[in-house]
């Protein structure tokens, strides 16, 4: 092959690529395309907040895996998006999303509130902290709060922090229930993410 055949070669491969990535979509990147950003107050800030039609297309505008857990602690609504963040201005590497769901009845009497961000450790100064085994591979942190009458669990899988945090007035308030219940729920996470 001459010097110009592997110059067209090249430049139509260069222009395939282009052509199945989606404009503002690069590999392992918040993908905007289905997502509107949401004007800070502030304009100082580098965090870029973002609103997605569903649930499912902020799931899926994702640059990692998350599944959230289907078998919850009380009959409850849909997982709702509460924000979905790009930490670094707009360069979409450093993700943060927050998904909400609630009992159907009572809805202020409980929540679970699930939590991934590829870049930071989402641990706090929330309570005791107790390492535990929650999968044969995974390990995680344990927090429970008993006048809030809520805990947590934290875990890092493939790189992403995850967290969930569970409160269920309906019920009466046990760590080793709510352990129990929490582990379950990562569980959950875990193996429907291995499954994709």
């Amino acid at each position: 092959m001459g010097k110009w055949t592997h110059a067209v070669v090249i430049m139509s491969i260069v222009g395939l690529v282009m052509f199945l990535v989606p404009e503002n979509k690069l590999p392992n990147t918040l993908d905007v395309t289905s997502l509107k950003e949401v004007k800070a107050e502030d304009n100082e800030t580098l965090l870029t907040r973002y609103e997605a039609t569903s649930t499912k297309a902020a799931i899926e505008a994702l640059p990692f895996d998350l599944a959230l857990p289907k078998t919850l602690p009380f009959e409850a609504e849909p997982f709702k998006v509460k924000n979905i963040e790009d930490l670094n201005a707009k360069d979409g590497q450093e993700i943060h999303i927050e998904l909400m769901t609630v009992p159907v009845q009572q809805k202020e009497k409980g929540w679970v509130i699930l939590i991934a961000d590829d870049q930071k450790q989402l641990k706090n100064d929330y309570g005791i902290t107790e390492d535990i085994q929650i999968s044969e591979a995974v390990e995680g942190e344990f927090k429970s709060n008993t006048s809030m009458k809520s805990s947590m669990i934290y875990w890092t899988l493939n790189s992403v922090h995850y967290a969930v945090h569970y409160k269920n007035e309906e019920s009466p308030f046990s760590v080793s229930q709510h352990k129990d219940t929490l582990i379950d729920l990562a569980n959950q996470v875990i193996e429907q993410s291995k499954d994709d």
